[in-house]
């Protein structure tokens, strides 16, 4: 059956194939600027420092003491949770003057450590527009934000492996690169969402391929934002490749299933 192509506003809109995911569960720390003392610390409209003292937690709630934010690049890589009210946003950036490094695993806003992010809550935005720092990945690793939303202005290096959207509201400003097997899955039901828009805005060069799932939808906002042209792009059916802002891209081998997303 041919795909169906349709215009929404400044979007157009492409029905793609998915591929299978698997998830890993890793060290979980949580941005907890309380330490023991119950609740997180962070208030709306401020901009605090990942690499501060005693900036993380590793239990949920504030139970246990904080720490200091410390690379893992070979037995437990790290994920970062990010909580906060609904009402609430703020920003943390990659050291004092966002230019820092930092080796991670998962990045999501989120209220627990289990594999369900559907409670998750909060704005959070990584970074300011126009900040050095890289973050880069240590495994396959999951990107999400239910209940609130998560924006990356830093670069984001895959590092060979798969970066898994899960779900929310997720925009990633910075240049996503990585050479090899670094590739990009939009959707999948293991961490409980099961639809959700992730952003592209950046000029990547990540070189793998990307997959788009049923109920889940990929904007991009850049000629290049599908990264490198030899491993393409594939859609399945109720899944959408949207192009925003009169865009053209690159040359990029497109692979189109089912009937796309409907309009009505």
């Amino acid at each position: 059956m041919k795909p169906k192509f349709h215009y929404r506003s400044s979007i157009f809109s492409l029905g793609l194939a998915f591929a299978s995911l698997s998830y890993n569960q890793a060290r979980a720390d949580w941005f907890d600027l309380n330490g023991a003392t119950a609740g997180y610390g962070v208030a709306n409209n401020t901009t605090y420092d990942w690499l501060a003292t005693n900036a993380w937690a590793t239990t949920v709630g504030g139970t246990t003491a904080g720490s200091t934010w410390v690379d893992s690049t070979s037995v437990t890589p790290r994920q970062a949770y990010f909580v906060s009210p609904a009402s609430t946003s703020y920003t943390v950036r990659l050291g004092s003057t966002g230019a820092s490094n930092i080796v991670i695993q998962n990045l999501m806003t989120n209220t627990d450590g289990s594999a369900a992010i559907s409670l998750a809550t909060g704005n959070v935005t990584i970074g300011n527009v126009g900040d050095t720092g890289i973050i880069s990945l240590s495994a396959a690793n999951s990107i999400g934000a239910i209940g609130g939303s998560l924006t990356i202005n830093n670069g984001i290096n895959l590092s060979g492996f798969t970066t898994n959207y899960r779900g929310g509201t997720v925009t990633i400003n910075g240049v996503v690169s990585g050479t090899g097997a670094s590739n990009l899955a939009v959707g999948g039901t293991a961490l409980g969402a099961t639809a959700g828009t992730l952003t592209l805005t950046g000029n990547n060069s990540f070189a793998g391929t990307t997959n788009i799932a049923s109920g889940f939808q990929l904007n991009i906002r850049h000629a290049n934002a599908l990264g490198g042209t030899s491993n393409g792009t594939t859609v399945s059916s109720g899944g959408a490749l949207q192009l925003q802002g009169g865009i053209t891209t690159a040359a990029e081998a497109l692979s189109l299933t089912g009937t796309g997303v409907s309009t009505t």
